[in-house]
């Protein structure tokens, strides 16, 4: 006796429907445990976007071996080292903080005929890369004179004293102020008021100043 597919589709109908229920919660759960882990590994780490040319280079921070574009990795101060055989390598510092959304855009110079050959093939990609890499520093800079915009009247340069600033790794600012004598630094925090910026807001630092007081503590 032949039976038609409706047959069997009417006959275990409700098995069907069980083991596709089945099956449906199992991925879900599976896919909400793979979320939970990559959560708990990205805790406390801050994304950071690595972008290279070729693609496929090495790209290693602090002697570890990282893969993809997108790396999660504590806050702190690390050397980021990209690399490809036929090319030079480049290396520089790294800083990762939560504040500046961190993104290293680097495009390798060839060091062979082979690799030679190979970036003229890509110039598009080396091209993609410079355009990505200048807007970033744009939005970084745009986002860094919002959060600090005393910066944009920086530095202050005057016969008797110079007013400039310094980051460090967590993209805070000290200002730094360099006078010959104590009153050149009080005009040095009045031409900061004159701007507009009242000096009690930030960190100072008076180069070439010498606190009697605090070398008797030491």
């Amino acid at each position: 006796m032949r039976y038609e597919p409706t047959y069997y589709l009417s006959k275990y109908k409700k098995r069907i429907i069980a083991w596709s229920l089945f099956a449906v919660a199992l991925v879900s759960i599976i896919s909400f445990a793979t979320w939970q882990e990559q959560l708990e590994q990205r805790r406390g780490k801050v994304e950071v976007v690595v972008k290279t040319v070729p693609k496929d280079s090495s790209v290693i921070i602090n002697g570890k071996k990282y893969s993809g574009s997108s790396l999660y990795i504590e806050p702190g101060k690390y050397n980021i080292t990209i690399s490809k055989d036929g090319f030079l390598s480049h290396s520089q510092e790294l800083i990762v903080n939560e504040v500046d959304n961190p993104k290293v855009y680097v495009g390798l110079s060839p060091d062979s005929e082979e690799a030679r050959r190979w970036q003229a093939r890509h110039r598009s990609d080396y091209t993609d890369l410079e355009n990505k890499s200048f807007e970033y520093a744009q939005e970084y800079g745009e986002n860094f004179q919002k959060r600090w915009p005393i910066t944009k009247i920086l530095p202050i340069k005057d016969p008797y004293f110079t007013v400039s600033y310094k980051v460090d790794k967590n993209s805070e600012i000290t200002i730094t102020i360099k006078g010959t004598s104590p009153r050149y630094r009080e005009f040095a925090i009045e031409e900061i008021r004159k701007n507009g910026f009242e000096p009690t807001d930030y960190r100072f630092e008076f180069i070439g100043f010498s606190n009697p007081l605090e070398k008797g503590t030491k």
